[in-house]
């Protein structure tokens, strides 16, 4: 049986020592500001910010090439190993269809995975599935869990401002509905990811009424086996969460994942976005 290499997209989120410890390839998505583009690794998170507010270009995110899969799975195919390929959902990015393109070259050898989500938490699927190569799992057995910890996930996103993300397309089922309610309140927009889409699931008149909208939503889920946090430019609130989380879970402080969304999808989430992730624990035997 040959060994297993993790490849994913930049859109997990996973910090670079993750990455390094777990021996994961990320393969960057594109970030355009007008003319100028740029690979998201090319930007710091503050880099890229900067141009946001600063500039006078929205920015917009091209999903990587069948190339750069190819050139991503190329190696790692060289050196014997079997490859899988967890990546963004696939009905909010063409990421898997370039992945999929890319993998037709090596026949037999790489599988690639819809995590239906996005940020950490399609991150900690990553994360679970390299930790399973380090230890000796077969593509089958990595799959079996990578569809375990799909099937129990459960992601729920807070939007300060549907300006970014509707720029981008992701939400154009919804729009009619929000543009009226955008156009009489000043109202925060609960989201969730389902089945791979975004789906709405409410309002909130404030900050903190959102805040407590999506921890309702997550304690739903309990017992967890992985609590997540991701914010854009709202690190001290996403550790108050975090907090707040996990004492109402009743789950380690230090084990939730807690991260800053990446250019990928900070360019379509816009400043003040937070959300919760939760992986539901398996049913003890």
């Amino acid at each position: 049986m040959r060994k297993v290499a993790v490849v994913t997209d930049a859109v997990c989120g996973l910090p670079g020592a993750i990455v390094e410890q777990y021996g994961i390839t990320v393969v960057p998505v594109t970030v355009r500001f007008g003319t100028k583009v740029y690979r998201d690794d090319q930007l710091t998170i503050d880099e890229f910010w900067v141009k946001v507010l600063d500039g006078p270009h929205h920015p917009s995110t091209s999903q990587p090439s069948p190339g750069d899969f190819e050139t991503a799975f190329g190696p790692l195919v060289d050196q014997g190993l079997d490859i899988v390929c967890p990546v963004v959902t696939s009905k909010l990015s063409g990421t898997f269809n370039s992945a999929r393109v890319a993998a037709q070259g090596f026949p037999g050898r790489v599988t690639v995975f819809d995590t239906q989500s996005w940020s950490l938490v399609q991150g900690y699927q990553v994360m679970s599935a390299a930790a399973a190569a380090q230890s000796g799992a077969s593509v089958e057995e990595i799959i079996v869990l990578l569809e375990s910890i799909r099937s129990r996930s459960h992601v729920f996103i807070g939007f300060e401002t549907v300006e970014y993300i509707q720029r981008g397309g992701r939400i154009d089922d919804v729009m009619p509905v929000l543009e009226r309610l955008v156009r009489t309140l000043k109202l925060r927009f609960v989201f969730e990811i389902a089945e791979g889409k975004l789906r709405f699931v409410g309002v909130s008149r404030s900050r903190l009424k959102l805040l407590q909208q999506i921890q309702a939503q997550v304690a739903r889920y309990i017992p967890a086996e992985m609590l997540i946090v991701a914010h854009t430019r709202r690190e001290n609130e996403a550790q108050d969460f975090a907090r707040t989380l996990a004492k109402r879970l009743d789950f380690p402080l230090g084990q939730v994942m807690v991260g800053e969304l990446g250019p990928a999808l900070a360019s379509h989430a816009g400043p003040g976005g937070i959300a919760a992730g939760i992986v539901r624990a398996l049913p003890e035997q």
